[in-house]
């Protein structure tokens, strides 16, 4: 199995290449020292250096497992930068909505329009309207487009729980009444 150089140190060793061809002999030393630093910071020798070249440029290049890992563990990395970006507050909500009742999830819109709902519905006994006029403004908004941020899908999921502690408040309250 022929040895692969990897990119990194073939880009270095291109850029020195070149000066092999100096007018001044010192600087040809220079280079061949700086060459053969470079191969054996990469674990490599003169050696792999001949067979690199010797190798065939075209065709299908053998199979090297350190650079399938290295591929990998780029994608992976890939992968997770994609991921912790999804997750990001600003981020568009990968969630199609959220629970309201335990049979089935409810799409932003319907989440927006229950939370409008609910708000509307309370007595001015029961304290009136819970949401300020900027918070119905955006729940508005979002029961009409239904495009969430994830710091947004948050804040409507805390809105509907706080709506629905106050409902629950509000029933046990007439059962004590009743």
């Amino acid at each position: 199995m022929a040895l692969v150089i990897p990119a990194d140190i073939a880009t270095k060793l291109a850029k020195l290449l070149p000066r092999l061809g100096s007018e001044h002999d010192g600087e040809v030393v220079a280079t061949v020292r700086a060459i053969g630093r470079t191969l054996s910071a990469a674990g490599l020798d003169w050696h792999a250096l001949a067979a690199a070249v010797e190798a065939p440029s075209s065709g299908p290049r053998p199979f090297d497992l350190s650079t399938f890992a290295d591929m990998m563990a780029e994608a992976a990395q890939a992968t997770t930068a994609r991921d912790d970006a999804g997750k990001a507050p600003e981020a568009p909500t990968r969630a199609w909505g959220m629970k309201l009742w335990e049979d089935r999830v409810e799409p932003w819109t319907t989440v927006a329009q229950h939370a409008l709902m609910l708000d509307w519905t309370f007595l001015k006994a029961q304290g009136g309207r819970i949401l300020t006029k900027e918070e119905r403004r955006r729940l508005k908004e979002w029961a009409r487009l239904g495009l969430l941020t994830n710091a947004e899908a948050d804040w409507l999921s805390g809105v509907v729980q706080r709506l629905h502690a106050v409902a629950e408040k509000a029933r046990a309250d007439q059962r004590k009444t009743a």
